[in-house]
């Protein structure tokens, strides 16, 4: 308890991950030409006379001629790190999905057996305070004991730096309580061999 599954993936071949989910989440893939708010209707669909929006079809949103910034038009977000953390046993809303890729420098991906994994989509810095805040916004309140290591070796002032200040608590509050949880099953560990001992 406490770890996570990690798997190498070589995101370069892409013959090998042709058939995982990179999706961008921010334009359900789109690229160019993403949906945004209609501004005639303010996104209702509606006029001022409860008519349809001739602007957007009653749709309330209109293509534009942006590209999507997340995935620079591509329409997909493809970690750059090879190591991936294993989600598998969660499901992932597409509102989180675009959450964690919008807010952290971290994507979510399905594999080719339609697993979820957590990849990274920077790299050059320790990333460890963006992976923490990803795990608690896909709704986990323990972090890997790796990770935590890594918190208490970098400090919380860096914490902030990468994961924002808002962040510095709630990721200091998910490692002590996985602390305090080590500490409780290391005890009955202790208690346990002590009883076989005697």
């Amino acid at each position: 308890m406490f770890s996570v599954n990690t798997r190498q993936f070589d995101f370069c071949d892409w013959e090998a991950i042709e058939d995982f989910d990179f999706t961008c989440p921010t334009c359900d893939g789109v690229g160019d030409g993403v949906m945004v708010e209609c501004e005639e209707c303010e996104g209702t669909g509606h006029d001022g006379n409860d008519d349809e929006c001739e602007n957007c079809s009653g749709e309330g949103v209109v293509m534009s001629d942006e590209t999507c910034e997340m995935c620079n038009g591509d329409g997909v977000v493809v970690p750059i790190w090879n190591t991936a953390w294993d989600i598998d046993t969660y499901e992932v809303s597409d509102e989180t999905r675009k959450e964690v890729t919008e807010q952290t420098n971290c994507t979510i991906f399905k594999d080719d057996d339609e697993g979820w994994w957590l990849g990274l989509t920077a790299c050059g810095m320790d990333l460890t305070p963006d992976l923490c805040k990803a795990w608690i916004m896909l709704g986990f309140d323990w972090l890997p004991l790796e990770w935590i290591s890594s918190i208490i070796s970098t400090g919380r002032d860096y914490c902030g730096y990468v994961a924002g200040k808002d962040w510095v608590d709630k990721i200091y509050d998910a490692a002590l309580e996985t602390a305090n949880a080590v500490e409780r099953q290391a005890s009955y560990m202790k208690t346990q061999l002590r009883g076989e001992k005697a």
